[in-house]
């Protein structure tokens, strides 16, 4: 092997040095390196390091996560015959090594592999423990001896010797003469990383392949690192959002808030931040034993319904007992059973993901029509998954070359975000210091560094988004709007027993989709109003710039997929049956039993918020009427506003009254018209 340098060949990269070839001769020696497409990157990636120090040493350094690794590979001179010898081969290798040693940086693993032509002995384990192993299969000679001090002068330790194997699989090399089999190749690891090394052996079938004499050396490595004290960190708390939608866990974790200041009492003399972390931590507990996620960490197909889990849970179940009763008379019984739940799971699992497939499919198609081109991506992108690798995008330089090292593609980055954002500046500074500011006016100031109100609270927490990551408290806005504030609808309608308006609505609509599905002609043919509403008019445009509508026949795929309804075809021909069905939600419930207690409770609730906040309550117009003399005998009140056509009211309407008809008056007396 002569000269020095790299080549490639095919998926490998060859880094050799050898022997000048200006002067070639029978007895040039050579070491090479040889990496695979893997190794090749590492190293390209540690900006493709290496060096040729002489025909006998060469180095190569890899980048490897998270120690980079130094591999010297070395062909020393034979045994010396005598001291001359020894200083003109062996004293300059061993001196030239250690050059090369001292170069490497102190936190990288070194292994130092190759043909040492040295012999070491069990007798060197007695007086080298930490550098020569208990498997040594020689009688030690000057090369050995040489080995042994280095290793000893640089914290290395000889791994060939720490590992039991056979004979065969521990020498490399057999003397031409006396047929005598030694142990010649050797790998040498520096001792703070000599648990990385699991094994080293030889391989006797390599050998033939690449003519050499001596044998394939294989060194099987694994990084153990000194294991960190791990800091126990708050898990973020997982919440369902199928929960956070259901009004009986909202309700729930609302009653668990309002009895808050009865089951704990802050101390006096506690700060405003212990009392902010006793409130936050009070929020997560209750929230977790509300809204927690009972699957966290497990993912389900979107395709899966309830039906689909508890099926295969009883197929779980199924199976556990037919493995129970084996080899018994009822064997038989529970493996049919087992079998016949396995069938129709599979079953109902394929229908499932037609139907699931079908459902996208049409929901795709529909968005293209209702010229929608960014849901029809977005749920593309979702169904295809995964992310495009960055790392694999070309980067090139400033002269269009491309980069390939991953320190030059940093590099890269570095100087097109300098050039970005330092942006040289003509202005002078002293200019910039000769602008005054401006003042703010007093009022303003004020009114900026007033502290917020209840309301403006209120409104921020309605203005902020769901589904975003909390902050450092973990509390994210799903919950706080959660919490409540004033009496929610939902707990109103289920305290007087009276169905919601949206699902009366729904029922409404569905009524009469049932029965224009019921109408026919004489003649048994679908009526025209039939057709007119089932209609579908494919080649139909909306006009431009009117945003996305939602038409009548959306509505009521929206209404049949929210009571699930599947056979609606069928269904909507009997009345009867269909009537049962739509009525399922809208049934009205006997009032609560404690409906004046509960909306009490909430009424002193607001007296108290209201005081709190510093707002005085408004006037209200009755009493302002009765100062000014405005009620009548009959019980009646008068219109304060002279134009008015009809001047005399009850005490039910006239408040609505006076704020449409005396808006003049009511400003004047500070009442508000909203």
């Amino acid at each position: 092997m002569y000269d020095n340098g790299t080549t490639v060949i095919g998926d490998y990269t060859f880094i050799y040095s050898g022997h000048s070839s200006t002067d070639k001769t029978h007895s040039a020696h050579g070491v090479a390196v040889c990496l695979n497409k893997q190794a090749t990157t590492a190293w390209k990636n540690l900006g493709s390091i290496w060096e040729a120090i002489n025909e006998r040493i060469v180095m190569v350094r890899l980048a490897c996560k998270p120690i980079n690794v130094t591999v010297i590979a070395v062909y020393a001179p034979v045994n010396p015959k005598n001291q001359q010898m020894a200083s003109t081969t062996t004293d300059p290798f061993y001196t030239d090594l250690q050059s090369t040693l001292d170069k490497v940086p102190r936190s990288d693993m070194v292994l130092i592999i190759g043909d040492f032509n040295a012999r070491i002995g069990m007798q060197q384990h007695t007086t080298s423990r930490t550098v020569v192993g208990p498997h040594a299969v020689d009688t030690i000679n000057n090369n050995g001896e040489r080995l042994i001090d280095f290793c000893s002068l640089n914290n290395l330790v000889i791994s060939n010797t720490f590992f039991q194997h056979k004979p065969i699989h521990q020498k490399s090399w057999m003397h031409p003469g006396s047929k005598a089999w030694h142990m010649l190749d050797y790998t040498l690891v520096n001792k703070q990383f000599r648990t990385s090394v699991e094994d080293v052996r030889v391989h006797r079938t390599a050998a033939g392949a690449i003519g050499t004499d001596h044998h394939l050396l294989r060194i099987k490595l694994k990084f153990h690192l000194k294991s960190r004290r791990k800091v126990i960190k708050s898990q973020p708390l997982r919440i369902d959002r199928k929960k956070l939608k259901n009004e009986q866990h909202k309700l729930a974790f609302q009653a668990q808030l309002n009895n808050r200041p009865q089951q704990q009492h802050t101390s006096t003399t506690s700060t405003i931040d212990d009392k902010y972390n006793a409130f936050v931590d009070y929020v997560r507990q209750a929230s977790r034993a509300s809204f927690q996620d009972d699957q966290a960490g497990r993912k389900y197909k979107e395709w899966l319904t309830d039906e689909i889990l508890d099926l295969v849970d009883k197929k779980a179940k199924a199976f556990l007992d037919w493995q129970n009763f084996r080899d018994t008379r009822l064997e038989s019984k529970y493996r049919t059973s087992y079998r016949l739940l396995r069938n129709l799971a599979k079953k109902k699992i394929e229908e499932r993901q037609v139907e699931y497939w079908d459902e996208l499919s049409m929901e795709i198609e529909n968005a293209i029509k209702q010229h929608d081109p960014a849901t029809a991506y977005s749920m593309i992108r979702r169904l295809r998954g995964g992310k495009a690798k960055i790392e694999n995008l070309p980067i090139f330089d400033k002269d269009g070359n491309l980069l390939t090292n991953s320190k030059e593609r940093l590099d890269r980055w570095k100087d097109y975000f300098n050039g970005l954002l330092n942006v040289p500046s003509n202005v002078d500074s002293t200019t910039i210091q000769h602008i005054l500011p401006v003042a703010i006016d007093p009022i303003e100031q004020r009114r900026q560094d007033k502290t917020p109100s209840l309301k403006e609270v209120q409104c921020a927490i309605k203005q902020m988004k769901n589904g975003k990551a909390p902050g450092n408290d973990g509390i994210s806005a799903d919950i706080i709007k959660a919490g409540g504030d004033r009496l929610p609808n939902e707990q109103l309608l289920q305290l007087t027993g009276q169905p919601h308006l949206s699902d009366l609505l729904i029922r409404n609509r569905l009524r009469w989709f049932g029965h224009v599905n019921r109408m026919h002609t004489e003649d048994n043919e679908p009526s025209m109003v039939k057709k007119i509403m089932f209609s579908h008019f494919a080649h139909a445009n909306k006009p431009r710039n009117m945003g996305t509508r939602k038409r009548w026949q959306d509505k009521i795929t929206e209404d049949l997929e929210k009571l699930n309804i599947r056979n609606w075809r069928r269904e909507t021909l009997d009345k009867d049956k269909w009537r049962g069905t739509i009525n399922r939600f809208v049934h009205s419930n006997d009032p609560s039993s404690n409906i004046s207690e509960v909306v009490q409770q909430y009424k002193q609730k607001a007296d108290k918020r209201r005081a709190a906040s510093n707002v005085p309550l408004p006037p209200k117009i009755t009493e302002v009427l009765i100062k000014q003399g405005l009620k009548n005998t009959d019980g009646t009140y008068t219109c304060p506003n002279s134009k008015c056509t009809r001047r005399t009211f009850k005490a039910q309407g006239i408040t609505r009254h006076v704020k449409a008809c005396a808006p003049e008056w009511c400003k004047k007396h500070k009442i508000p018209t909203n």
